[in-house]
């Protein structure tokens, strides 16, 4: 029994003891501060009251705010719940605040609505503020914000411009002009009406009602009035605006003069003349009568372009001068080239009712606008442009005075350097093309420069304009030494390492060598094997082509193959008839020395010669006594130059070159006649090892070259008269060969400039 009476005791106990926020035990009277605010307020619709984002909300409406918990009334007031226009939370900015009306609870204070003390604006949006100050029953704050728009509730009204209302001097054959205050609808016959002497008279017929600009409409009858007698315009209330707002219904009245059996008035164009050409784009348009006239107004003086009943072109206000004349100016510059009519109806009367017999005049405006131009290729302030590019632009109408002097191209700003273009082609429809006549250099900003003593047929000058491109940013350059047809070739190497815009650079008799550099890149050096053998030297110029080659001296007889040193101080030439002999040839000041052979091997059909990356071991590639006999040898470089005891670096069939990579540890071998590319491994006694053949698809690949870095190695391929282009694979195989170069007859070498 002691312990059925234990635990009510307990349970009591720890009902009155709970835990605090903090971890510490309190009783419940306080345990509300331990309470979360989860309190919100929203905006309830659901009994007519406006919902949060609506829009097309009426100018007087209900505001019914919805608390999740009771709230204390007293917090809940026009102090702490403002509607504004302004969505801002601080209560000083709150100039545009809207008076509300006093806020009224539901019996559970969950429920808070008012109106406003006035209508609103249409067409605005408001904002609904509930401050934090804004309190439930337990203190917690309630805020929050929502917005509405209101719609267009505004009728739109109706003006007459002309006749104006109650005149009593209209013409017989008026033109009814009339103003909106806004967009409209429903404008047509029989919104519309026009009743003679009163406002439910007989009805009179009216013709087409056109629509003009600013919310304007005109019209006229189909028959004249009769004289002396009062008509009324009447608009329906079926007119609405684009909300849907509809028209009060409105009249206005005029009066038509009397009748009179005397002479019409009569009038005549001053300025310009009628059918006059080459008129200004803004004109002053001066008209006079033969009498005095009444109801001249834009309703029966009309301006219209291309036709009698062409476009109506609003006019400023027509102002009456001197003499029975009138005065006034298009609102707006007129176009060039076209021909315009100045509409003058019978609504016109002299004093005595008498209508002008509806008249018009004409004049043609002339060309006063200047003509432009566009760049069409390249694209103005285009980059990565080739260097031979066909530059084409287009004029807005035809032009004269294009020639060499009026268009120029200039490198690096548009008042520097001018560079040779071709003849400028006319290429139909105002467009005009010409090139560079030499390929431009890379990375360069060109402009294109027209001046103005271009002008159009009118004699309008063109502004003065220019264009931009920059060319693309060359790497460097390839020499492409053809054995067969005398010359190098100079190709660009483009940053995806691809060889364009290739051309001639320098013609040599029979080049029997690769381009090798002298010691500062100035130039290089080309063994002549035609007629009298020579070395050649060729100065390279700024972008990188090659110019003023001559003989720096005579090489002995027989001589087709050579290689330079590093420092360009040594020639090693290689004779094949009378004897097979290397011989060893110093440069100073760019004159050829004494040359003396160097080795008593015996080389039969020397080939190639090659210096390692020391130039401390030299490579003589031979054909051999007969095919398939061919080695390399590797012969040591002395100090004076010539070579020490050559050892067998490897046997190969037709070597033609020996091309090692970047570390010195792998050398490639081309071959002469066979599609063969060999790669073998550098031992530390200077022979090769490891060979294997690498690369695909080659006819006869003779030669190679590395970009830096070894990543791409460009191989000439002698009898497929084109040039391959393959990625470096790790192991330093080949894959993935193309073909960049084609249609050079028999490459043989290669040798890479880069800027």
């Amino acid at each position: 029994m002691k312990r059925k009476l234990l635990i009510p005791f307990l349970v009591g106990l720890l009902s009155f003891f709970v835990v605090s926020c903090s971890g510490t035990t309190t009783s419940t009277a306080t345990c509300e501060s331990c309470m979360v605010n989860q309190a919100t307020v929203s905006l309830d619709s659901s009994s007519g009251g406006v919902s949060n984002g609506e829009t097309d909300v009426s100018l007087t409406p209900l505001v019914v705010l919805k608390y999740s918990q009771p709230m204390n009334p007293q917090t809940v007031s026009s102090n702490t719940v403002w509607l504004s226009t302004s969505a801002s939370f601080e209560s000083m900015d709150h100039q545009g605040d809207i008076a509300i009306s006093d806020i009224i609870a539901n019996t559970g204070y969950t429920e808070f609505s008012f109106s406003t003390e006035s209508a609103l604006l249409p067409n605005t949006t408001y904002y609904i503020t509930v401050t934090d100050d804004n309190k439930t029953v337990n203190g917690f704050s309630v805020s929050g914000q929502f917005s509405f728009t209101t719609g267009d509730f505004t009728k739109p009204t109706v003006g007459l411009i002309a006749p104006t209302n109650g005149s009593n001097v209209v013409g017989l054959n008026p033109n009814i002009q009339l103003r909106f205050s806004e967009s409209v609808e429903n404008v047509n016959h029989q919104t519309i009406l026009i009743h003679k002497d009163s406002l439910d008279g007989t009805v009179i017929p009216i013709s087409t009602i056109i629509a003009g600009e600013n919310n304007t409409y005109i019209f006229s009858m189909t028959d004249s009035l009769a004289p002396d007698s009062t008509y009324y315009i009447v608009l329906t209330d079926q007119i609405t605006d684009l909300a849907g707002n509809h028209l009060k219904e409105t009249s206005f009245y005029f009066t038509t003069l009397q009748a009179d059996s005397g002479t019409k008035p009569e009038v005549s164009l001053l300025s310009p003349s009628n059918n006059a050409t080459e008129v200004t784009t803004t004109p002053n348009i001066e008209i006079k009568f033969s009498e005095a006239i009444v109801n001249v107004d834009s309703s029966t003086v009309t301006l219209h372009s291309g036709s009698i009943d062409g476009p109506l072109v609003q006019i400023g206000s027509i102002v009456a001068g001197a003499d029975n004349t009138y005065l006034f100016n298009p609102q707006a510059t007129l176009l060039d080239n076209t021909t315009y009519y100045i509409v003058l109806s019978n609504g016109i009367t002299n004093s005595k009712g008498n209508s002008l017999n509806p008249t018009s005049f004409v004049f043609t405006t002339g060309d006063y606008t200047a003509p432009d131009v566009t760049i069409l290729e390249p694209l103005d302030n285009a980059t990565d442009v080739e260097l031979a590019p066909t530059i084409k632009i287009k004029f807005s109408e035809a032009v004269q005075n294009i020639n060499s002097s009026t268009i120029t191209l200039r490198r690096g700003s548009p008042d520097e350097d001018i560079v040779a273009i071709s003849q400028i082609t006319d290429e139909g429809n105002n467009t005009y093309s010409f090139t560079p006549t030499t390929p431009l250099s890379p990375n360069i900003n060109y402009y294109v420069v027209l001046n103005n003593q271009i002008t159009d047929n009118f004699g309008n000058n063109l502004p003065p304009t220019n264009f931009r491109f920059t060319t693309i940013n060359i790497l460097g350059a390839a020499y492409i030494v053809s054995r067969d047809n005398n010359e190098i070739t100079l190709c660009d190497i483009y940053p995806d390492n691809s060889l364009n815009n290739c051309h001639a650079t320098a013609a040599i008799n029979s080049p029997s060598s690769q381009a090798f550099f002298n010691a500062d890149k100035s130039a290089v050096y080309i063994l002549a094997a035609g007629g009298n053998p020579e070395l050649d030297r060729c100065d390279i110029n700024a972008d990188k082509s090659l110019g003023n080659c001559n003989s720096i001296g005579s090489v002995p007889a027989g001589t087709s193959i050579m290689t330079v040193n590093s420092t360009a101080t040594m020639v090693y030439l290689g004779s094949v008839s009378p004897s097979s002999v290397i011989y060893a040839c110093p440069i100073v000041n760019n004159l050829l020395g004494m040359c003396n052979s160097v080795s008593a091997a015996n080389f039969i059909f020397p080939l190639a010669i090659t210096l390692d990356n020391t130039a401390t071991t030299a490579y003589v590639s031979t054909w051999g006594s007969g095919f398939g006999d061919g080695k390399v040898q590797a012969c040591p470089v002395q100090g004076d130059g010539s070579f020490g005891v050559c050892i067998a670096a490897v046997s190969a069939t037709e070597p033609s070159s020996v091309v090692f990579n970047s570390a010195g540890d792998r050398a490639y071998i081309g071959q002469y006649a066979g599609s063969n590319l060999n790669m073998c491994q550098v031992s530390g006694d200077s022979t090769f090892n490891s060979c294997n053949t690498i690369g695909s698809g080659f006819m006869s690949a003779t030669s190679l070259a590395f970009t830096m870095g070894d990543g791409i190695a460009y191989v000439t391929d002698r009898s497929a008269n084109r040039v391959s282009m393959c990625e470096v694979e790790i192991d330093g195989t080949f894959s993935n060969c193309t073909y960049t170069v084609t249609g050079i007859t028999q490459p043989f070498w290669i040798t890479l400039n880069y800027y």
